[in-house]
């Protein structure tokens, strides 16, 4: 077909014979979801293409219910969820030649354990009908354990370097070349400075019980591209709104978080709001909970 240099006898003919060809239609045929506290979600994207010079009709069909293992209650059993655990916010569509789809995919655990599920995506070119498999993937996880993780994130973050002021007169020094862990830690530097949080740690006042206070924190996003954030719950009696935004260059956001405790005492929990790049952030949250005299 590159550079025509095919004879185009019978178009759907050709058509089909490119549909043995899966990374052409789909961007990929697993998804996998980062570790998602249970009772909340995780979301990726499943990229449908047409690059063929005819509409093609899709089709998502679910094969079976999800599988989940490495269950507390039955760590050595495989069984079959009784619910939904990945959500296709779209099963079906028409593309014209050339055109793709942005498939959202949620993944929403209910229970601590490994699941699994396959689907099928059904295409269908002029006469030809193809199937393809896509499997699905994530972990259900405690929230304390996920709330750890994020303590422990945070705790190992390498602390930015000071930037140098220069020396009249000095020699300015020589660039290396890095690679490998120390470009990655380079890069990883180079993405807090222009995407970050106000404040590492928020302590509210001191709160009545049935009382409710809010603070807001600062997203900053002074890179030159917009980045999309997504917030992930903390937890009770710390709550936010917003779950899903986005911020185009050098702008921030006033993120409201809200603290409502119904038990007196210390309360903390970690804010975290990770880009679809991968970058994580963390707030540390206190507030204490008071009994107050009437």
């Amino acid at each position: 077909m590159e550079g025509n240099q095919k004879p185009l006898e019978s178009p759907h003919a050709i058509e089909a014979e490119s549909l043995t060809a899966v990374s052409s239609v789909l961007d990929r045929q697993y998804l996998h979801f980062t570790d998602t506290p249970i009772k909340q979600y995780s979301e990726s994207q499943l990229i449908i293409s047409n690059p063929f010079s005819v509409p093609i009709k899709w089709k998502i069909i679910d094969l079976a219910p999800p599988f989940v293992k490495e269950s507390p209650k039955e760590p050595d059993a495989i069984y079959r969820a009784n619910y939904s655990v990945f959500w296709i916010h779209q099963y079906n569509g028409h593309l014209q030649p050339q055109q793709e789809t942005q498939v959202l995919v949620t993944f929403q655990p209910q229970d601590i354990g490994q699941y699994s599920q396959v689907k099928d995506i059904e295409l269908v070119v002029g006469k030809e009908v193809k199937r393809f498999k896509i499997s699905m993937g994530g972990k259900g996880i405690d929230y304390h354990q996920f709330q750890q993780r994020a303590l422990d994130v945070k705790e190992n973050l390498p602390p930015l370097l000071p930037t140098p002021h220069p020396v009249p007169g000095a020699t300015p020094p020589r660039v290396k070349r890095h690679t490998g862990k120390n470009k990655e830690l380079l890069l990883s530097h180079k993405q807090r400075k222009v995407v970050y949080l106000s404040d590492e740690c928020v302590t509210f006042p001191s709160v009545g019980l049935g009382e409710e206070s809010v603070i807001k924190i600062r997203v900053f996003n002074k890179d030159t591209v917009t980045h999309k954030f997504e917030v992930i719950d903390p937890h009770p009696p710390f709550t936010v709104l917003h779950r899903h935004f986005e911020l185009t260059p050098r702008h921030c956001a006033r993120l409201p978080i809200y603290y409502a405790p119904t038990v007196a005492g210390s309360h903390q929990s970690v804010l975290a709001i990770r880009t679809l790049s991968g970058h994580q952030m963390f707030t540390l949250l206190k507030g204490t909970g008071a009994v107050r005299d009437h």
